[in-house]
């Protein structure tokens, strides 16, 4: 039998931080350079911590079993906050019958990344597909292995398919991108170890953790303020797509030493916990957020990074104070819904086969 997952700290202040990395970047361009700067590393870092997550689980990792764990925890919540935004976006944007059917449906194929109305929930079945992809190899891969399959479909991903996903996803349940992300998922999952026995004796290797997170600190900085010297060598065919796979992962690692520094900050392990529920409804905080300040007669101009900054914290508090508890609350009324039909079927079906 599976126990439960233990918690660690500073990978749910890791996960605050992507969350909020997350939010930033929506805000494009808008955001000025911190847009550009996040979009290097927020999606990379959500696969890792994901993949860290893995590699802490003592779930059962038979084929059907984990397969059945993950609708559960991700298609099931996908297809709740999938229907509240297309119901929240017909409302508000009084859209015609026709165009609330295409949401449907782009929501049945997976929200690919770019088409669905609540663009942040692609996710969730991307997700999906690179744990599907995990179960699936990790049980006829040594680790070794495991991790060049996964640079490999990386390199295809990028350098080979036309389109890139990354600029121009296509595939059923974003399967494309998943093939991209798989990387960092497999990353985290065998990084995760190593990270954690540096952070538990962290006094012991406090020098290399130091010269290595200082590093990449000033490469972070370079990379922030688009370094023409850095940028310019994605432009050697190896060396770009190299670099390409691997920048994500320095920034990785210095969110994980601040989240290290921070993992007892109460409010930040809180956030943390609820990323599911805070990528699930960003649409909906951000779209009645909008909706309340209009109806006011306010309107809202994003005129600087900091504005961003403050924006992205104001709405990870609406939803953190009240829309989460709500959104619990309503899904679980849906599974004692969903529950007792299904113990009603499987009841009258024991009794006709009794007849």
């Amino acid at each position: 039998m599976a126990t439960a997952k233990k918690r660690i700290k500073w990978l749910d202040v890791m996960k605050c931080f992507g969350i909020f990395a997350i939010y930033l970047g929506h805000f494009g361009s808008d955001g000025r350079d911190s847009y550009a700067f996040v979009f290097t590393h927020h999606v990379a870092l959500f696969f890792f911590v994901s993949g860290c997550a893995e590699a802490l689980s003592t779930s059962d990792r038979r084929i059907l079993p984990y397969i059945q764990k993950r609708i559960k925890t991700l298609l099931i919540p996908y297809f709740f906050f999938g229907i509240l935004s297309i119901v929240i976006y017909t409302l508000t944007e009084n859209v015609s019958a026709r165009i609330a059917e295409e949401e449907f449906i782009q929501m049945l194929e997976g929200a690919v990344r770019n088409t669905f109305c609540a663009g942040g929930l692609w996710f969730l079945t991307c997700l999906f597909v690179v744990q599907v992809m995990f179960v699936l190899l990790h049980r006829v891969c040594p680790k070794w292995l495991l991790l060049l399959v996964s640079a490999g479909l990386a390199f295809i991903s990028y350098a080979i398919l036309d389109p890139s996903p990354l600029h121009n996803p296509r595939f059923f349940y974003n399967a494309d991108s998943a093939l991209y992300y798989f990387f960092h998922y497999i990353t985290g999952y065998l990084l995760f170890p190593v990270m954690e026995k540096i952070f538990l004796d962290i006094r012991k290797y406090r020098l290399p953790v130091t010269l290595f997170s200082a590093l990449c600190l000033v490469y972070a900085i370079f990379l922030y303020f688009k370094n023409v010297y850095l940028l310019a060598s994605f432009q050697i065919p190896i060396l770009g797509s190299f670099l390409f796979h691997i920048q994500p992962l320095l920034i990785i690692w210095l969110y994980a030493v601040v989240s290290r520094w921070l993992q007892d900050i109460k409010i930040f392990n809180e956030i943390g916990r609820e990323t599911l529920y805070l990528c699930g409804s960003e649409y909906l905080i951000k779209t009645g957020i909008q909706v309340v300040l209009l109806s006011l007669g306010f309107t809202m101009e994003i005129t600087s990074p900091m504005a961003t900054y403050l924006y992205s914290a104001f709405m990870i508090w609406i939803g953190m104070k009240w829309l989460i508890p709500l959104e619990r609350e309503l899904f679980r009324r849906i599974g004692e819904v969903f529950t007792v039909f299904f113990m009603k079927s499987e009841a009258s079906g024991g009794k006709e086969k009794c007849e």
